[in-house]
C-alpha cells in the first residue's frame, strides 16, 4: 500500500484507501515530511537531531528523535510498517511505499510539455508546508530555503503557461495563472499587462481598467514608482476603446482593426490586444476545436487569398458557437509552414479537436476538401469535398464557410453526445447534460420531456449559472405545449418565459438564449420583443443551421415570409443531413408565402416532421386543388391528434381545429383567416370562420 504525502501546500498524508494518517505531534509530522522529501536517502542521526532539536543537549535531541520516530511508525497503517527505515546511524523513507505531489511535480516540470506543466500547476497548492510554523532555527532556516525553492519553481512553470496562453489567446487559463504569479509575487508588472490585456480580450474592459488602477497603488505603495509606460499605453488603449464603442458584445464586429491600433500606438501588448480572437472559454468540460490552414496546391496567389479567408472565416465563425472553445487565428496560422504532426499541435494548443484541409482552383472551379479529427485517437470523425463554380470568389467563400461549419458544429455535437451516453449521469458535466437534453428532444413524446428536464436540471445542478440549462427547461416546455398539449398554453406560458429570461439574465451574448426566448415571446403575443431577440439571436450566429431554422417558424408566424423563407432555405442548405422538422419550417415559410406547390414539395419529403405539419399539408392541398391528398392528411392529423392529446376524433374534432390554429398565433389575421381558410376547404371544421 502506497502512501499519498503532499507538501505543496498544507501538509496532508493518506494512506491507499484515502484514510487521513494523524502525526500526534508537530515535529513528529516534520520528521515524516522531511524524510519523504529526501527521496530515500539516508539521513544521518546527527543532521535530524540537529535540524529539529537544535535548542537542547546532543543527548536529549538523540532521545527526542528516538520517541518522534516511534510516533511516526504508530501513526503508520500496519500495511506500511516497512515505510520507515532506521539503523544505528541513518534513517530513510522505503520509496516503494510512499509518494508524493512534490515528486509528481518535478517530474511534470522536467517533462516541460503544456499539458504536464497544467498538471504541474494543480499540484502547487500554495506555499512548501504552508502553515508550518516551528520555533527551531536550524528548521525555520531550512524551511525558509525550500518555500523559496519550490516557490521559484513554481514561478517558472506559471510563467511558461502564461506564455502559452498568451499566443494562443486562451484568456480564461491566461486569467487563472495571472492571478497566481500575482499572488506569489505581485509586483511584475509585465503580468498586470498580461492581466488586463486578457480581461480586455473577454470585453471585460472595467475589470481591465480595474486592474490598471491596482497595480500603481501598489506600486505606489510599496515601491514608490509609476507603472512603465507600456502598462500606461496599455490602459489609455483599454480606456479609448470603451468610451469610443457603444459596449459592441460581440468582438468581432466592435474590435478596431490592428492597422488603426498600430497608427497610434507602438505597444506589443496593445498590437496584441486587438489582433487576438477573444477565447470566450469558462468551462473547459465543452469540446474546443482548432483550425489550421488548409494546403494550397497550387502557387496562385489567388488561392493562398482564398485560403487565409476561408481559415479566417472559419474561425469566426465557429467562435459564434459559444459551446466551442476556438483557437484563435494567430495560433492557428503557427502552423502554416512544414509537416503537421497533429499530436504535437493538439497538444501545444490544449484542442481535442483539429481542422484540416485543401484547396485548389482548376479550370474556374474551386475544390475544397475538409476534414475533422479528433487528436487523442487520430479518428477522422467526418470529411467532406466541395466542388463549386469559381465566379464570385467572395461569395462562394463565405457560403464554403457556412456549409463547413454547420457540418462540424454537428459532428462535434454528435460525438460529444456518443461519449457523454456511455457514462453514468452522476459524472456529466453541464455541457454534456445539454447535449443529452437536447437529443431527448428530437422526439417528442412526454417520457422524452421528462427525461430532458432531468437533463437540464442536471446540469443546473453542477453549474447554477450555466444559461444553457434555463434554455432547456423552456425549450421542453414550450415543446410540451407546441406538440403534446396545445390547449394549456396558459398554464405553461409563464414558467417558460420565466426560464427564458432566466437564461437572459445569466447569458446575454447566447444566440440559443435570444433564439428560445424570441420564440417563446412571439407565441405569448408580444410581437416587438420577440422579434427583437430573435433578430438578437441571427446576428450572435448566422450560422447555426438550427437556430435558423427555427426562428424561420417565428418569422413565418410574423408575416414576415421573405425571411422565413430565406432562414429556412439557408439552413438546409447548411445542414445537408438536417433533422425532419426542417422541412417543415420550410414547407410552413412557403405556405405562408402562398406558394403551395414549394410548400407541398417540402412538408411531404417529412410529413411527420413536427405535430402539425399534416395540418399545413392538408391545407397546402386543399388550396392547391388536391383535396383528395388533403383528405389523406387530414386522416393522419386526426390520427395525431388522438394520439398525443386523446379524445374522440368524432366528436373532438372541431377542438383539434381550434387548438392548432391557436397554437399557430398569426400576427397578420390575413394569414390566420388563410390558414383557417386551407383547413376548411380541406373538410375540418373550422368555428368561426366563414366559408
Amino acid at each position: 500500500m502506497q502512501i499519498q504525502v503532499n507538501v505543496l501546500g498544507d501538509f496532508d498524508a493518506r494512506s491507499g484507501v484515502a484514510e487521513r494518517l494523524n502525526f500526534p505531534t508537530l515535529k513528529a509530522k516534520a520528521l515524516f515530511a522531511f524524510l519523504v522529501l529526501k527521496d530515500g536517502q539516508p539521513q544521518s542521526r546527527e543532521k535530524l537531531s540537529a535540524l529539529l532539536w537544535g535548542d537542547v543537549s546532543e543527548s536529549r535531541s538523540r532521545a527526542n528523535l528516538r520517541q518522534a520516530l516511534t510516533r511516526v511508525r504508530q501513526a503508520l497503517p500496519d500495511t506500511a510498517s516497512g515505510c520507515v527505515c532506521a539503523d544505528d546511524g541513518s534513517i530513510h523513507i522505503n520509496r516503494d511505499f510512499v509518494t508524493s505531489d512534490a515528486f509528481d511535480f518535478n517530474r511534470l516540470i522536467g517533462a516541460g510539455t503544456i499539458q504536464a506543466l497544467e498538471e504541474a500547476s494543480a499540484l502547487y497548492r500554495g506555499d512548501f508546508l504552508d502553515g508550518f510554523a516551528y520555533t527551531d532555527d536550524g528548521f525555520e532556516n531550512w524551511l525558509r530555503g525550500e518555500r523559496e525553492t519550490w516557490r521559484n519553481q513554481a514561478l517558472g512553470c506559471f510563467e511558461q503557461l502564461l506564455s502559452h496562453y498568451y499566443s494562443t489567446g486562451a484568456s480564461t487559463r491566461g486569467i487563472a495563472v495571472c492571478n497566481r504569479i500575482l499572488a506569489i509575487d505581485p509586483y511584475r508588472e509585465t503580468v498586470h499587462r498580461a492581466l488586463m490585456s486578457f480581461y480586455a480580450d473577454q470585453d471585460r474592459r472595467g475589470a481591465a481598467l480595474a486592474q490598471f488602477e491596482e497595480c500603481r497603488a501598489l506600486l505606489k505603495a510599496e515601491l514608490g514608482v509609476e507603472p512603465e509606460p507600456e502598462t500606461a499605453t496599455l490602459y489609455e488603449a483599454i480606456r479609448n476603446l470603451s468610451s469610443r464603442t457603444a459596449y459592441g458584445r460581440d468582438p468581432v464586429l466592435s474590435r478596431p482593426s490592428p492597422s488603426d491600433v498600430r497608427s497610434n500606438q507602438t505597444s506589443h501588448f496593445v498590437t496584441s490586444l486587438v489582433e487576438r480572437s477573444p477565447w470566450r472559454g469558462a468551462d473547459w468540460s465543452k469540446p474546443s476545436v482548432a483550425v489550421l490552414p488548409f494546403v494550397c496546391f497550387d502557387d496562385d496567389d489567388r488561392d493562398g487569398y482564398l485560403r487565409d479567408g476561408l481559415i479566417e472565416d472559419l474561425i469566426t465563425d465557429l467562435a459564434r458557437f459559444r459551446e466551442l472553445h476556438v483557437t484563435a487565428r494567430n495560433s492557428s496560422f503557427t502552423y502554416r509552414d512544414g509537416a503537421l504532426d497533429l499530436d504535437k499541435i493538439g497538444e501545444e494548443l490544449g484542442v481535442r479537436y483539429l481542422v484540416r484541409g485543401s484547396l485548389q482552383s482548376d479550370k474556374g472551379r474551386l475544390k475544397v476538401t475538409a476534414q475533422l479529427v479528433e487528436v487523442k485517437s487520430g479518428r477522422h470523425l467526418w470529411a467532406e469535398r466541395y466542388d463549386q463554380p469559381l465566379e464570385d470568389a467572395e461569395e462562394l467563400r463565405i457560403l464554403l464557410a457556412q456549409q463547413i461549419v454547420s457540418a462540424l458544429v454537428g459532428r462535434i455535437e454528435q460525438h460529444q453526445l456518443e461519449a457523454t451516453l456511455n457514462r453514468k449521469p452522476g459524472n456529466w458535466e453541464a455541457y454534456e447534460c445539454w447535449l443529452r437534453g437536447i437529443d431527448l428532444l428530437r422526439k417528442v413524446n412526454w417520457e422524452n420531456v421528462d427525461a430532458a428536464k432531468a437533463c437540464f436540471e442536471q446540469a443546473l445542478k453542477i453549474d447554477p449559472n450555466f444559461a444553457r440549462g434555463y434554455v432547456g427547461l423552456a425549450m421542453a416546455q414550450y415543446k410540451a405545449w407546441s406538440c403534446l398539449s396545445w390547449t394549456t398554453w396558459w398554464k405553461l406560458e409563464g414558467e417558460t418565459l420565466q426560464y427564458a429570461r432566466r437564461a437572459l439574465e445569466l447569458d446575454d451574448d447566447d444566440h440559443y438564449v435570444h433564439s428560445i426566448l424570441g420564440s417563446v415571446l412571439v407565441a405569448a403575443g408580444e410581437i416587438e420583443q420577440g422579434r427583437y431577440h430573435l433578430i438578437r439571436a441571427e446576428r450572435l450566429n448566422p450560422s447555426d443551421a438550427r437556430n435558423l431554422s427555427s426562428s424561420s417558424i417565428a418569422f413565418s408566424l410574423l408575416g414576415e415570409v421573405e425571411k422565413a423563407v430565406g432562414m429556412a432555405e439557408l439552413a438546409v442548405r447548411l445542414d445537408p443531413f438536417h433533422p425532419d422538422w426542417y422541412m417543415t419550417s420550410l414547407g410552413m415559410a412557403y405556405y405562408v408565402a402562398r406558394d403551395y406547390e414549394r410548400a407541398i414539395a417540402a412538408l411531404e419529403i417529412a410529413p411527420d416532421g413536427i405535430c402539425d405539419s399534416r395540418a399545413y399539408l392538408a391545407a397546402a392541398h386543399a388550396q392547391a386543388g388536391n383535396l383528395s391528398a388533403a383528405k389523406h392528411h387530414v386522416g393522419e392529423f386526426i390520427r395525431t391528434c388522438c394520439e398525443r392529446l386523446g379524445g374522440d376524433p368524432k366528436k373532438d374534432i372541431e377542438n383539434y381545429t381550434a387548438s392548432i390554429i391557436g397554437k399557430s398565433p398569426f400576427v397578420q389575421a390575413a394569414d390566420t383567416d388563410h390558414f383557417a381558410e386551407g383547413l376548411r376547404l380541406a373538410g375540418l371544421p373550422v368555428l368561426g370562420h366563414k366559408a
